[in-house]
């Protein structure tokens, strides 16, 4: 009995809030000016409480992307804007508003609605030190200009972005990338599935390292009688630079630090990948690579950037 007593009272008191009187405001976009990035918007006031509104009070909400131009505003009415903080105020005068009835306000902004995020919202009417609700209601569907404002998908943004023209395979880099320098010379060898391994202790690299960073694409092995691929020590290279050969089944990767050593060993598991896949034979070549910055970074902003499946 005291779990339903318990109920009752909360979904009463979810019934209150819902019901609680609000100031009712209509914002309505009438046209949109792209040339100047104008909005001429109509606010429909309606007064949904139970007590009028005589004495001097007003308007507040946050919109992030238009400001009230204030040169343009009707009589006795005040607009301020608290900046960094996207927060509007208009003051009203001598605008009574008594119980049920509504008023209507044209106004021009100066900005943009781009997508229903940027209608006005947390709105407010302060009357002295009494604080009302204000529930909006956004229209812009028959707006002169304004195109849809809802949210694109990720599904949305991924086919307005997929490109019809795919690149030409020759278009393309061989390794990601781009090396400071690859040379592509005479002659090719076809991919193994097996490669033996024999690295500079110096480089401080460990072949289990570098068998499960080639996992997936060729089996490295450890072979004293024959070695496929070498990895030495150069100290005429900077920290993280190398050199990388193919020579038909040499295979060469030349650095001074662990960190260079690393970056060659990727550059030819992506040579690796690339034959793999297209099922072509791998060409000689000579990269001779290093970065040019010593630190860097990528920013990629998910809250503005979305991307499909």
């Amino acid at each position: 009995m005291k779990k339903i007593s318990t109920l009752l009272l909360f979904f009463s008191l979810i019934s209150c809030s819902q019901n609680k009187p609000v100031i009712e405001v209509i914002y309505n976009i009438n046209e949109f000016s792209s040339d100047d990035n104008r909005l001429n918007i109509t606010l429909d006031i309606t007064n949904k409480t139970n007590n009028d509104i005589s004495s001097l009070w007003s308007l507040h909400w946050n919109q992030i992307s238009a400001l009230v131009d204030s040169e343009l505003l009707p009589k006795n009415i005040k607009y301020e804007y608290v900046a960094g903080q996207s927060y509007n105020i208009l003051s009203f005068g001598d605008h009574s508003l008594k119980k049920g009835e509504s008023f209507l306000i044209n106004l021009n902004q100066k900005g943009v609605v781009r997508r229903k995020s940027d209608f006005p919202m947390g709105g407010f009417v302060v009357i002295n030190d009494e604080i009302i609700d204000v529930k909006f209601i956004n229209l812009w569907e028959n707006a002169k200009d304004v195109e849809d404002l809802n949210i694109p998908t990720a599904n949305d943004r991924f086919n307005n972005n997929y490109s019809s023209k795919l690149l030409d395979k020759s278009q393309l880099d061989l390794i990601v990338p781009t090396p400071n320098k690859i040379e592509l010379l005479d002659g090719e060898i076809d991919l193994k599935n097996k490669y033996s391994l024999d690295v500079d202790q110096s480089l401080n690299l460990s072949f289990d390292l570098i068998k499960s960073l080639m996992s997936g694409v060729v089996d490295v092995v450890s072979n004293d009688n024959k070695i496929d691929i070498k990895v030495s020590f150069l100290d005429t290279l900077e920290k993280e630079s190398y050199i990388l050969n193919i020579d038909n089944d040499d295979i060469s990767i030349f650095a001074s630090h662990r960190s260079g050593a690393l970056y060659g060993i990727q550059s030819l598991k992506q040579i690796f990948l690339v034959s793999q896949l297209e099922n072509t034979p791998i060409r000689n070549l000579e990269i001779n690579d290093s970065p040019k910055f010593s630190y860097r970074g990528m920013l990629l902003d998910i809250s503005r950037n979305f991307y499909g499946p």
